[in-house]
Formats: C-alpha cells, structure tokens, sequence
C-alpha cells in the first residue's frame, strides 16, 4: 500500500482516554537509586588505600 492509502485507512476521529497515573513511586524509586548510588561512591571513593611497594 501505498502511504496515502494508510492515510486514509484511518478512522475520521480518535477517543480521548483521560487515565490518572501515579508518578510519585517513580520518582522515589529513582531518588533511591540515586541516593544508593551516592552512598556507595562516595565509599569507594573514601576507602582507605594501603600504599604497593
């Protein structure tokens, strides 16, 4: 098919579906991976280092 011809496949009108979404679990979600991430970094980088010789 050619593409005018999906075009007019298409129905004339689309429903619009009003749908509450919870954001607030990602965004604490994501601020604990954050917070774990800064956590386990700044222990990384804060170990204490035994000198080679």
């Amino acid at each position: 098919m050619l593409p005018a011809a999906y075009l007019d496949a298409l129905p004339g009108s689309f429903p619009v579906i009003h749908r509450r979404l919870d954001t607030a679990a990602a965004f604490a979600a994501d601020g604990a991976i954050l917070i774990t991430a800064a956590l386990s970094l700044s222990l990384w980088w804060n170990r204490p280092r035994i000198p080679t010789r």
